[in-house]
C-alpha cells in the first residue's frame, strides 16, 4: 500500500515550497517462476519512504538519510553531519531536508506526516503478515544469537589455543607459518575465541568479503 501525505509551507522570499511524503509498505509475492514452473516463496516485507520537495515547480527527491536535525548531526560520528549542523544553524535554521533548511514547526510537521502516512500503509494486509513472520523469525534468531554467545563466552578454553590466537589472530596465518598446532587449536576454538578475545580486522575483513560475496552471487570461496 502507498500513503502519501503533503506539507506546505512558504521560504523567507516567499516562495512557496511543499514536502510530499510517499510511504510504501507491501509484501513480495508469495510464489515464484523457476523455470516455468510456480513455487511457493516467503513472503517478504518491504518498506520504502522517500519525500519530494516542490520548490517554485522544481522537484527534487530526498531520501530520508538526507533529513537531520541540527542537535542530531552535532552528536553524530558520521563524517560531514557536524558541519551540516553548524551550517543549518547559521542560517537560522531547526533542521534541513535535503538541501533546504526548516524551522522547528516545519520539521516537526514533516515528522508527523510521514507518522500518519506510515500508519496508513502499514494497514497493508499482506505486508502485516509478511512482517509477522519477519519479526518472529527476527526474534528467534536473536535469541538463538543470544544463548549462543553466553555458551561460547562459557566455554573453556586452553591457554595455548589464546596464546595462538593472539599470536596469528586467524587460523589461516598460523598455516602460512607452518604452525600447524596452533592452526588446529584455533580451528578447534575459534568462535570462543572470537566470542572472548574479539575478532582482528584481518579475519572481520574476511567474513565482511564471505558475506558480500554471498549477497551478491549467493556463493563463496
Amino acid at each position: 500500500m502507498e500513503a502519501k501525505r503533503t506539507v506546505s509551507w512558504n521560504l523567507k522570499d516567499g516562495s512557496p515550497i511543499s514536502a510530499e511524503i510517499i510511504v510504501e509498505r507491501f509484501a513480495t509475492p508469495d510464489t515464484q517462476d523457476w523455470d516455468g514452473y510456480t513455487v511457493k516463496a516467503q513472503s517478504r516485507p518491504i518498506e520504502h519512504t522517500a519525500i519530494v520537495l516542490n520548490v517554485n515547480g522544481k522537484r527534487m527527491d530526498v531520501g530520508m538519510w538526507q533529513v537531520g536535525t541540527v542537535d542530531d548531526e552535532l552528536a553524530s560520528n558520521v563524517p560531514g553531519d557536524a558541519e551540516s549542523a553548524r551550517k543549518v544553524m547559521a542560517l537560522g535554521g531547526y533542521a534541513h531536508v535535503g538541501r533546504v533548511v526548516v524551522s522547528e514547526e516545519v520539521y516537526k510537521k514533516i515528522q508527523q506526516a510521514i507518522k500518519d502516512a506510515t500508519a496508513e500503509a502499514e494497514q497493508d494486509e499482506k505486508y502485516r503478515a509478511a512482517k509477522g513472520i519477519a519479526d518472529d523469525e527476527k526474534a528467534k534468531r536473536e535469541a538463538a544469537e543470544t544463548k549462543r554467545t553466553a555458551e561460547l563466552k562459557a566455554t573453556v578454553i586452553p591457554q595455548e589455543a589464546v596464546a595462538a590466537y593472539r599470536k596469528y589472530h586467524t587460523a589461516d596465518k598460523a598455516w602460512e607459518n607452518e604452525d600447524e598446532g596452533a592452526w588446529t587449536l584455533i580451528n578447534t576454538y575459534q568462535d570462543a575465541l572470537e566470542a572472548q578475545c574479539g575478532i582482528y580486522p584481518e579475519e572481520a575483513r574476511r567474513i565482511m568479503s564471505e558475506a558480500v560475496a554471498e549477497e551478491n552471487y549467493g556463493i563463496h570461496d
